[in-house]
């Protein structure tokens, strides 16, 4: 067998590279005659700092390894060698057009990449190895042997290889790394294999430089950050309207736009109530739009509510099967009670959960009946309440769809869009993570589960906060998470601190960063509901759940 040989081959670049004839020569040389208990490694660079704060740098043509020999670190200088007198300086010049070339002190490289070496195998192994054997040594396959016993000081000349040496190169390298001067009894400690190993990865190492995962969802959050400012442009184009309903998928910007018109209502002097279905949500409305005292957030059941405690209504009972028809109501008898119930505008969010009584009940509250404004941005494919009714729909509204998808990364709308039905959408996002499906069984989810915090909080440094774990149960069948390790709070809890753990119900509306759903298979069916789960997520979405869930998504996507 041949020597092993690092690189394996030499590439066409080298190859055609006139420069490169005497390295080439010298590559298939010990290629050729030396057995696999060699190791050659070619075109060894390196950098190194010293103890004075210096930086180092150098590079060693080959290095000839064995486990039992040690190693010998070897120059090549091509044409014919010199060196000058009077100033020491070295030269090559090429054979066939007699052209002169300055080279650096091959010896003198040779053994600062030796000591370099053996520093570093000491800093790898500390006194494990022992005393190895190191040499170094320099290749002239193009110039003569001189008749002197030396070429200088640190020059011997049985460190040098020339051109009649080069039928026999193998050997003569051998005899130079095993030569000891007349007397020595220096006893040597074999390299060993980990020796090998270790120069093996000082020069041969095989790397891939992949983002990690922190750095890949920060650079999703900035392109959706910057995609979502591009958007708000469009807003320009819906001031002409009045009335307005804006439909779009999951990851279209809805609640985005929906808050940047609140805003600029605001701040344009308009009374605004901002309506949504979801409490989570409203309270996470509610804190944006904090600083904005003429935008008044709620969901439409509290908001009811809080106008019948003002009026001193009686609230509806919950269980009763008219309790939605009865809020409506509420709002009706709102109507001329009192001036500041009346807005100039209404903006509705998650506007596909809203029944028409509650939109017509609504329009009550409109200040001026003819010139108020009334915006109800929704999707159709997010209806996971009240199924059986139409939605809700503003009479005499044109509609404005919105069709790119800027606030998901590209894997995690296709996997949405298994769910989805409606117009062709766009995917404008960021590349992002591929979706990550982890199998587990119900005896070890939560240790999964937990698995998979600790490397996204501890070894990927993802901020808790930004991290979102989504069962597709209802609240009463869910029963919970043991994650003694990390601190958990609900959807609600706008200004927790921790990872959220919900259901996909109560976190419709939100977004998170990093989003991990849980039990889905009993709700594989439900389009809508994970349709809403898997959108949840802007830059990276993980899927953890039992071998039936995990083979239907996966079947999907490859489908």
């Amino acid at each position: 067998m041949p020597a092993n040989m690092y690189p394996s081959y030499l590439s066409k670049e080298i190859l055609s590279n006139p420069s490169r004839e005497a390295e080439i020569m010298v590559y298939n040389a010990l290629r050729d005659e030396l057995n696999d208990s060699f190791h050659v490694f070619y075109n060894c660079d390196w950098h190194d700092t010293t103890k004075k704060g210096r930086d180092e740098e150098g590079e060693a043509d080959f290095v000839l390894a064995h486990e039992t020999y040690g190693y010998i670190v070897i120059e090549v200088k091509g044409g014919i060698i010199s060196r000058d007198e009077p100033s020491r300086e070295w030269y090559s010049t090429e054979r066939k057009s007699g052209r002169v070339h300055k080279i650096k002190n091959p010896v003198k490289q040779a053994r600062v990449s030796r000591h370099y070496i053996l520093n570093k195998l000491k800093e790898i192994h500390k006194d494990s190895l022992g005393f190895i054997r190191c040499k170094h040594c320099a290749v002239f396959p193009h110039s003569g042997r001189p008749k002197a016993r030396e070429l200088g000081a640190d020059m011997p000349i049985e460190i040098f290889a020339f051109e009649d040496d080069m039928h026999k190169l193998g050997k003569k390298l051998i005899q130079i790394l095993l030569r000891d001067p007349e007397g020595t009894k220096t006893s040597y400690s074999p390299l060993t294999q980990a020796g090998i190993k270790s120069i093996h990865t000082l020069f041969n190492k095989g790397f891939k430089l992949e983002p990690s995962v922190f750095t890949r969802v920060r650079s999703c959050e900035f392109q959706i950050e910057e995609l979502t400012k591009k958007q708000k442009e469009c807003l320009k184009s819906l001031n002409s309207f009045k009335r307005l309903m804006v439909a779009g998928a999951a990851g279209t910007g809805k609640t985005c736009l929906a808050i940047e018109k609140s805003i600029i209502l605001s701040e344009e002097g308009f009374e605004v109530l901002y309506l949504c279905h979801n409490d989570a949500l409203a309270k996470y409305l509610q804190k944006r739009l904090a600083k904005y005292p003429n935008v008044q957030v709620s969901s439409y059941f509290k908001f009811c509510l809080d106008i019948a405690k003002q009026l001193q209504i009686q609230v509806p009972d919950r269980s009763k099967p008219d309790y939605w028809d009865e809020l409506a109501l509420i709002l009706l008898k709102a109507e001329g009670a009192d001036e500041n119930f009346l807005k100039d505008a209404i903006v509705v969010d998650e506007g596909q959960d809203f029944l028409q009584d509650w939109v017509d009940s609504l329009e009550s509250l409109l200040r001026d009946k003819e010139n108020s404004l009334f915006y109800l941005f929704y999707d159709d494919n997010q209806r996971i309440y009240n199924k059986s009714k139409p939605h809700a729909a503003l009479s005499n509204a044109p509609k404005y769809e919105l069709y790119k998808n800027i606030r998901n990364s590209k894997p995690i709308f296709e996997v949405s869009s298994l769910f989805y039905k409606g117009q062709n959408l766009e995917a404008s996002g960021p590349d992002g993570l591929d979706i990550e499906l982890i199998e587990t069984t119900e005896a070890v989810r939560d240790r999964t589960v937990e698995k998979c915090l600790n490397r996204l909080i501890n070894n990927e440094d993802i901020n808790p906060n930004e991290i979102a774990i989504l069962t597709a149960q209802s609240l009463n069948k869910f029963d919970g998470l043991s994650l003694e390790a990390h601190k958990t709070r609900t959807a609600d809890d706008i200004d927790g601190e921790g990872v959220v753990v919900d259901n996909i119900y109560r976190f419709k509306g939100l977004e998170k960063e990093v989003v991990i759903l849980i039990d889905l298979k009993e709700s594989i069916d439900n389009q809508a509901l994970i349709y809403v789960g898997t959108s949840r997520a802007r830059s990276y979405l993980i899927i953890i759940d039992d071998k039936s869930a995990i083979e239907s998504l996966a079947t999907l996507r490859s489908g």
